[in-house]
């Protein structure tokens, strides 16, 4: 037992390896910018961002990191987000670069004084030039958000038929309210032209082969977030003058208008 104690104390000590070391962080991309200037900055939210997604998942993920990427800059190193987008949708979103311009920004949102303007490719032939209100309101069901007219809230949409096609049309929406899913509830269950790739307000459209037709992927709504435009206060004047910040469609939704002749304004 002494000689065994003996070894023991003697042997030499375990060699430590070191751990290798941890791969670098991937870049963050930046989104592209549309507008900016000292107190606004208004970008392009990439389809399948969700600032609304659960903590871990990939539409929370890719709006993390996106917004990483923002305030990672020196001109913008606090953003506040002021509203939302919905995750399939791309396009125009805004970020205050104060607390003080976040709530100026909320309060036009709960006023609806922002003007948001969208472009949809939507099922169903309609006629170039025609135009009308969709004023229906809307409830959260236990499935989705529905048409209800005793227990809606108000919902009203402006709709303008920019150009169509044998099966589909390219509509411009302008919602006056901001109303959970009110575009594609209103597109899928008043004007009876669901948005092609909203397989979620309307699954018996045929999404997937109008998508596949063009080699689009099958997770893209074709509805985008062309225009923004919103009130700012000039700091030596006190003066209110517009701001507005435009950004075209992405590419997947570019390519299904070209395959089908929607003349894109």
């Amino acid at each position: 037992m002494a000689a065994a104690r003996t070894l023991a104390r003697t042997a030499p000590p375990r060699t430590a390896h070191p751990r290798p070391p941890r791969p670098p962080p991937p870049p963050r991309e930046l989104p592209r910018i549309v507008f900016e200037d000292a107190n606004h900055l208004v970008f392009d939210k990439p389809k399948g961002a969700a600032l609304q997604g659960q903590h871990g998942s990939p539409a929370r993920h890719l709006w993390d990191h996106t917004f990483a990427a923002l305030e990672a800059r020196p001109e913008s190193p606090t953003l506040f987000p002021v509203h939302r987008l919905d995750k399939a949708v791309s396009g125009c979103l805004v970020l205050a670069k104060s607390a003080p311009i976040a709530k100026r920004l909320a309060q036009q949102f709960q006023q609806n004084l922002v003007r948001k303007d969208y472009l949809a490719v939507v099922h169903g032939q309609l006629r170039p030039g025609f135009a009308g209100l969709v004023d229906q309101p809307l409830a959260v069901g236990d499935l989705r958000v529905r048409v209800d007219d005793s227990e809606g809230v108000a919902a009203r949409t402006r709709w303008e038929c920019l150009s169509s096609a044998p099966h589909f049309s390219l509509l411009r929406l302008e919602p006056e309210t901001g109303r959970k899913h009110q575009l594609r509830v209103h597109c899928a269950d008043v004007l009876k032209a669901p948005i092609v790739g909203d397989f979620k307000l309307a699954p018996t459209a045929p999404h997937a082969e109008a998508l596949a037709d063009v080699g689009v992927p099958l997770d893209h709504v074709l509805l985008h977030s062309s225009s923004l435009s919103f009130y700012s206060w000039a700091k030596e004047t006190g003066k209110r003058h517009t701001i507005t910040a435009r950004c075209d469609p992405p590419e997947a939704f570019l390519r299904f208008c070209r395959a089908h002749k929607l003349a894109l304004p």
